[in-house]
């Protein structure tokens, strides 16, 4: 017996010790558990926030990508009963226009089995449009053979969208200040070259004169009148280069529009240029704040380019009426018009489409309706050329 003992007491003592050893190292090991189990809570708390602060919907679907009767977050989210999620419901509540698109990029990938993502409107409880994007994962088997489920997230993008569009309108408004600044920076360069090159021009285009005046009376020639005709064509085109370089600060009185319209067409040469003037003035606005003189010059431009777009002849119109807090003031004629690919450079310094000219008159004409806190464009779409300008009915500083 003593010798068969002996194994087994062997055996038994090595069990005890390895109980023993169990016994003695249990409480480390329920330490390591239980830091492992909180370690566990914290991140699923993590994960919890996580989702919480960076989604809207956390949703599921069958393989199928059918949707389950309830999703609290979506019922929430969007204010959808339950029921009505079931299935495809959810798309009730997509945006009519973005549906047929979240619709299709959702079934395709769940035929194909591939990560979805779209953007769309989603409806809000209080029947507003969140702008949102959805993205899920097809969840699969083990074996990896077959998909069991979809989960998936809807985040808003609603306050990114209008950060982003806040940004692209900022950056706009900076492009057209520093447009503004640049083109207004040319302009002063321009004028400073056009007031020094018309009073060198002045001076011995004075001297010209009177020597053609003297030789006038020494002997006739027709070079004598080539000379004056150009001599006061050069004339003309100093004094628009004088008037483009001239400060536009309006002296603001009470003034007839009326008044202001005849003396400029009185001092236009109409009626050898077979001009038919149509007027047409509201009695709604006649006195308004404005300089008077500078008006008249603008008018006077306006009349000048009207007249020299009809060499043969035509039809001047001119109309004014009322706009809310506003003088509208329009000139049309009926010649060939500006092409389409020029309209946007014809208030330009300088540039012009006739054979003679300075190409300064429109030019002046935009100083003088800014400097009255007004504007002037050229008409879209209109036979011949016609003119819009506004003035403030509230005399004020230029804009």
């Amino acid at each position: 017996m003593s010798i068969c003992a002996r194994p087994f007491a062997r055996a038994n003592s090595a069990r005890v010790l390895g109980l023993l050893r169990r016994l003695l190292t249990a409480p480390k090991r329920l330490a390591e558990l239980e830091r492992d189990h909180l370690r566990l809570q914290r991140e699923a708390q993590r994960y919890r926030l996580l989702v919480d602060t960076t989604t809207a919907v956390v949703w599921s679907t069958d393989a199928r990508g059918l949707a389950p009767p309830s999703t609290p977050s979506w019922s929430e989210y969007t204010g959808q009963a339950s029921a009505a999620h079931a299935g495809h419901g959810w798309l009730d509540v997509v945006h009519p226009d973005d549906r047929d698109s979240a619709r299709e990029r959702w079934l395709y990938a769940v035929q194909h089995q591939i990560p979805y993502e779209s953007e769309f409107r989603l409806v809000r409880p209080d029947g507003s449009f969140a702008n949102v994007i959805s993205r899920g994962l097809p969840v699969w088997s083990e074996d990896g053979t077959q998909v069991l489920e979809w989960v998936g997230t809807v985040q808003d993008l609603t306050a990114l969208r209008r950060s982003e569009q806040a940004a692209a309108d900022r950056l706009r408004e900076l492009q057209e200040t520093q447009r503004m600044l640049v083109a207004k920076e040319r302009l002063a360069a321009v004028g400073e070259l056009s007031a020094a090159v018309a009073h060198e021009v002045r001076n011995p285009l004075g001297a010209i004169f009177n020597a053609l005046n003297m030789l006038r009376r020494e002997m006739k020639h027709p070079l004598l009148d080539v000379l004056s005709e150009e001599s006061d064509r050069l004339n003309r085109i100093v004094a628009d280069l004088l008037d483009f370089a001239r400060p536009c600060e309006p002296r603001f009185t009470g003034e007839s529009i009326h008044k202001v319209i005849k003396a400029a067409l009185q001092s236009v040469d109409l009626e050898s240029r077979r001009i038919d003037v149509q007027l047409q003035l509201s009695a709604e606005v006649d006195q308004l704040p404005m300089d008077g003189r500078l008006v008249r010059q603008l008018l006077i431009n306006l009349f000048e380019n009207a007249v020299q777009a009809m060499p043969v002849g035509g039809q001047l119109s001119i109309r004014t009426e009322r706009a809310e807090e506003a003088l509208r003031l329009f000139v049309a004629d009926n010649g060939p018009g500006v092409p389409s690919h020029l309209r946007e450079r014809v208030f330009a310094p300088f540039f012009t489409t006739k054979a003679t000219g300075t190409g300064l008159g429109l030019a002046v004409v935009k100083r003088i309706a800014e400097s009255h806190g007004g504007s002037v464009r050229l008409e879209p779409g209109s036979i011949g050329a016609a003119f819009r300008v506004e003035i403030p009915l509230a005399a004020g500083p230029a804009h």
